[in-house]
């Protein structure tokens, strides 16, 4: 499950719950968070809470850019972000370490 957003300000923990409970709700195993507007400290570490179990996973404007721009592949951030949060207990967000 994906939610997209792109608002004035950064994002609010609020939304990481709000995504993790709809996960949950539609039985999927992982959410992903984008946010054109970056993120809080403090939804970074709702996050990083929720990304212990492998539910919710953040990706910011450089990330978005690095796929459109064919920087990446898809499969290859993912597998980034998630070794990150497994084997470092780290968020990797916009090419950057979030602890």
């Amino acid at each position: 499950m994906i939610s997209c957003k792109w608002e004035k300000e950064a994002i609010q923990p609020a939304e990481v719950e709000l995504l993790g409970s709809r996960a949950r709700e539609m039985r999927c195993r992982k959410g992903i968070l984008v946010s054109m507007s970056g993120f809080t400290d403090n939804c970074i570490n709702e996050a990083l809470k929720k990304a212990l179990s492998a539910e919710i996973l953040l990706f910011g404007f450089k990330d978005t850019d690095m796929l459109f721009l064919n920087e990446i592949i898809f499969t290859d951030l993912l597998d980034d972000i998630i070794k990150q949060i497994k084997h470092k207990n780290v968020i990797l967000l916009d090419g950057e370490i979030k602890q």
